[in-house]
């Protein structure tokens, strides 16, 4: 009896220990957070963006076109109308006088050289340094006489000022071109002489 009581209980000993196995044991549980995954990064919204719309709203700076040499006329007169003929891409025309400060009511210009620098315009009269001399001869420019009176700076040996008077000899009416030089003289000379010889025919009232 002693035995079988023994028995039943190491059997029943042997049951729990089967039972209690095969249960998991429950401690109590935590629920972990879920971590969110990255998202990918948008590298189209980060980097610049080309807006084609505003790319061809922005014109396309075109250099400037070089033009084949052509004729101007200035007017240099503070007393009387005189017009010059030149070539803009030789001489550059700036404004001297306005209309109310000549006598005929238009604008005045002078004739700068766009590499040396000397001008052309007219001759209002001024004295000159006595290191100037002065040489005089009649030059027939185009068809046209001319009285032209030189001055050169005897300290450099160099002409410095030309003034082209048409007719020669002629007070009443007349025109009178003044070329004021500094350096390049004969450079210069030939280039006024140029512009002296398109401006013949008007100058003499042809």
């Amino acid at each position: 009896m002693k035995s079988r009581k023994t028995l039943l209980f190491i059997t029943l000993v042997l049951c729990l220990l089967v039972l209690g196995c095969g249960t998991p044991a429950i401690l109590g549980t935590q629920e972990i957070p879920k971590t969110s995954e990255p998202k990918p990064v948008d590298q189209a919204a980060t980097e610049p963006q080309f807006d084609a719309t505003e790319a061809a709203a922005k014109p396309t700076a075109i250099p400037p076109t070089e033009t084949s040499p052509s004729h101007a006329k200035a007017q240099i007169g503070y007393y009387m109308l005189m017009e010059l003929t030149y070539d803009p891409s030789v001489w550059q025309a700036v404004l001297q006088a306005s209309g109310n400060q000549t006598t005929h009511g238009q604008d005045a210009y002078e004739l700068i050289h766009q590499q040396y620098g000397c001008s052309l315009h007219d001759n209002l009269g001024h004295g000159v340094p006595e290191t100037w001399t002065v040489s005089e001869n009649i030059s027939v420019i185009n068809d046209v006489e001319f009285q032209v009176t030189q001055w050169v700076d005897s300290t450099t040996g160099e002409a410095v000022l030309v003034v082209y008077h048409t007719p020669p000899n002629n007070w009443e009416n007349y025109h009178r071109v003044e070329l004021v030089i500094d350096g390049h003289a004969s450079e210069c000379i030939q280039a006024a002489e140029s512009v002296i010889g398109l401006s013949a025919k008007g100058l003499a009232g042809e």
